[in-house]
């Protein structure tokens, strides 16, 4: 049984990568002038990853209607300095026209695009200002899925422009998923793509006593990018304080992006084309024959498409299952312990095709690893759960 476990796993892991799963200079960088809405909603645990993700933000509710990011091309003051973080930078470093900063709830986000990387440079406010020396590693283009990359930062300013920070770490970026999400405003969106930061922070602060207790943070960030936007549609965002005894959560929040409020469109020519190339693929499907219950431009009978995700992992206590399909199958899902032998089993029968939710209890369940199997119809997945 053990080996069994061990082929499911490997066969979920060596599934083909979509090769056109990445972002890319061209259709991904910021851009000065660009505007985009952001709205914050409730927070929901993004799921696993790996491909055929579905990911179902469409039950959650607004907090705060609007948020403006707007992108601004830095000119220079003179001909030869910038000003950027309170600072000059002479025009040699800076090639004409890479330097912008991203305007949010009166936060600067100054960034650099360099030859096919993006890279930050800090931030400031009224309150904050932090510099990143050298600037971090934001995003190599292109990037595709299953693509990662670690750079280590060292950040100093100050805190109400009088108390020193010093800060220092790492960042592990990731294109760790890629499938389909259901919108806040109901919209489905196929072709989408994931990206995973991971983020340490340590206080680096050298002039403090060794009595005072060094802050040690990291924050997790994911965004959804769909092809034909260049700015993401969703992101969610957790910091957690990291102490002699635990880790722990202390802040969460996540973004909608509504694509209608991506006003920059109509002078992207190069995402036009995308979105214009995808509502054609789309209106020639529908001109063809019929698919499954005649209705138009569905795959043919017995074409599944499955999606699946499951969260919160570790879990504690309750195990969320969401799962799409597009064809009539008989659905088992089965959490075997990592001797093989089942613990849980939900025989669903037979379903038309749609979106599920369902749950497991894990809340008497020894802690370790186990293994969640998806069969759906002919079509069988597989992952590993942790059980705090």
């Amino acid at each position: 049984m053990r080996n069994l476990i061990f082929l499911l796993l490997t066969a979920a892991v060596a599934a083909g990568i979509p090769t056109h799963a990445q972002l890319t200079r061209l259709h991904n960088a910021p851009r000065g002038g660009d505007e985009i809405i952001k709205q914050r909603v409730d927070y929901k645990d993004p799921g696993r990853s790996g491909e055929n993700v579905i990911w179902d933000f469409g039950q959650l509710f607004s907090i705060d209607p609007e948020y403006n990011l707007t992108y601004y091309n830095v000119q220079p003051i003179n001909d030869s300095t910038y000003l950027a973080l309170r600072d000059t930078i002479p025009a040699s470093e800076i090639m004409q026209g890479d330097l912008m900063a991203g305007v949010e709830h009166h936060t600067a986000y100054w960034q650099r695009l360099k030859n096919d990387s993006l890279f930050s440079l800090g931030h400031e406010n009224p309150v904050v200002l932090l510099k990143h020396n050298p600037p971090v590693l934001s995003m190599p283009f292109p990037f595709g899925y299953g693509q990662e990359t670690e750079s280590e930062y060292r950040s100093s300013g100050f805190y109400s422009s009088r108390e020193p920070v010093v800060a220092e770490g790492n960042i592990h970026l990731k294109a760790d998923a890629f499938g389909k999400m259901v919108l806040p405003s109901g919209d489905t969106l196929d072709h989408v793509l994931r990206i995973k930061s991971l983020q340490t922070i340590t206080d680096a602060d050298t002039t403090k006593s060794d009595s005072i207790p060094r802050l040690k943070m990291f924050t997790e960030y994911f965004r959804w990018y769909v092809k034909g936007y260049r700015y993401p549609v969703f992101e969610t965002t957790r910091i957690f304080d990291i102490n002699d005894i635990d880790t722990v959560e202390i802040f969460n929040t996540a973004f909608f992006f509504p694509p209608l409020e991506h006003l920059y469109l109509e002078q992207d020519s190069a995402n036009m084309a995308v979105l214009d190339s995808l509502w054609n693929q789309l209106t020639y499907g529908n001109q063809q024959g019929t698919g499954n219950n005649g209705e138009e431009g569905d795959d043919p009978p017995g074409i599944l498409n499955l999606r699946y995700n499951y969260f919160p992992n570790p879990v504690s206590d309750v195990l969320y299952l969401e799962y799409y399909f597009e064809a009539t199958a008989t659905v088992t899902i089965t959490l075997f312990d990592m001797n093989g032998l089942p613990v849980r089993i939900l025989n669903k029968g037979a379903l038309q095709k749609g979106f599920y939710v369902d749950t497991i209890d894990c809340s008497t369940l020894a802690g370790g690893g186990y293994v969640l199997l998806f069969q759906v119809g002919n079509e069988v997945v597989s992952g590993v759960v942790m059980k705090r």
